[in-house]
């Protein structure tokens, strides 16, 4: 993924030629493969000219645009030429309830996990873990599939609660807000689930899944149901983290966002923002033990969890095994 160079100020992409030249302030930069790009990120329309949009999209790379909308994301990609590859068995799989109810449980659980784990690592207090302990405790035993869901919401309640009690006052986070983010944390957050949805994304994407058949989810804040499946597992040990870690060790202060706005909230400024990518890359190539698979990045981590559902839904495993973080 090319990500660094493209957000560089002045640094602008043209299609000349292949491999694909990069320019800043009109100089030649750095050249790069077509064959080596996977994901175009820019920080404004205006870095990239109309022939390399087609060029990109025609060998099927996304451009990804962090603007002030829709929580930092906009994505254009290429319309896929045919349906994908295991939408037949989806669309089989969505009947199944027993299918869509334990593997909704599977989710719920191991995210719950990986938020348990993500407050332990930063305080020693136990009150919040019991209690969403408990609430993992219950779920094989409520009555219904929205009342499973619903243990998600409380769970949430307790959880950014008490990572309002990690983080340093001058953030002043007090509760989860999303469209849009009117303190830094919120912000930070939206930017890094922005960012973990389009990974997921392209992962989906790639493996042949059709995104709009989830288990869990039905449809959240214009993300698919299963990309918002596959993100309830790794917000907490990749997004929530990351800004957990930028804001205690004041990487990132909030002297570094926009001034309040009443409708469209607090935004990074570009120095800031480019500071967040950098720490978001070096997240994605950070290891960590795969339950399954050893020690593995948490990038690869998300292709391993693509392979386990599509080995569920294809009946070559029961269950679907969750990413679950090892303690």
């Amino acid at each position: 993924m090319i990500i660094h160079e493209v957000m560089n100020r002045g640094l602008s992409l043209k299609v000349q030629s292949e491999p694909i030249p990069l320019f800043h302030k009109q100089q030649p930069h750095t050249l790069v493969p077509i064959d080596h790009l996977n994901q175009i990120v820019l920080l404004s329309y205006s870095n990239l000219s109309r022939q390399a949009i087609n060029l990109a999209l025609f060998h099927g790379i996304p451009l990804t645009f962090l603007t002030h909308q829709r929580d930092y994301l906009e994505c254009w990609e290429a319309q896929p030429k045919s349906p994908a590859k295991y939408l037949a068995q989806q669309k089989k799989r969505s009947q199944d309830l027993e299918f869509i109810r334990t593997t909704a449980e599977s989710i719920i659980r191991a995210k719950l996990h990986n938020c348990c784990t993500l407050i332990l690592k930063f305080s020693s207090s136990q009150k919040t873990v019991n209690a969403m302990a408990l609430l993992m405790d219950d779920l094989p035993l409520t009555e219904s599939f929205n009342v499973l869901r619903s243990y998600e919401a409380v769970a949430a309640e307790f959880y950014f609660s008490a990572l309002a009690q990690l983080l340093p006052s001058n953030f002043h986070f007090v509760k989860r807000s999303q469209h849009p983010g009117f303190d830094p944390i919120n912000n930070l957050l939206n930017l890094g689930y922005a960012l973990l949805s389009q990974e997921i994304y392209e992962i989906l994407h790639s493996s042949g899944l059709d995104i709009h058949f989830g288990n869990l989810h039905l449809s959240v804040h214009n993300l698919a149901p299963l990309v918002s499946d596959f993100m309830a597992e790794f917000r907490a040990p990749i997004v929530e983290e990351l800004v957990v870690h930028l804001a205690i060790s004041q990487i990132i202060t909030p002297e570094e966002f926009t001034p309040a706005d009443d409708q469209d909230g607090i935004y990074l400024y570009p120095n800031a923002l480019k500071k967040f990518i950098e720490h978001w890359d070096k997240k994605l190539q950070t290891k960590v033990i795969h339950p399954y698979s050893g020690k593995v990045t948490y990038l690869h981590c998300l292709e391993l969890q693509v392979q386990e559902y599509l080995s569920c839904l294809l009946g070559e495993q029961k269950y679907y095994r969750p990413f679950v973080l090892v303690e």
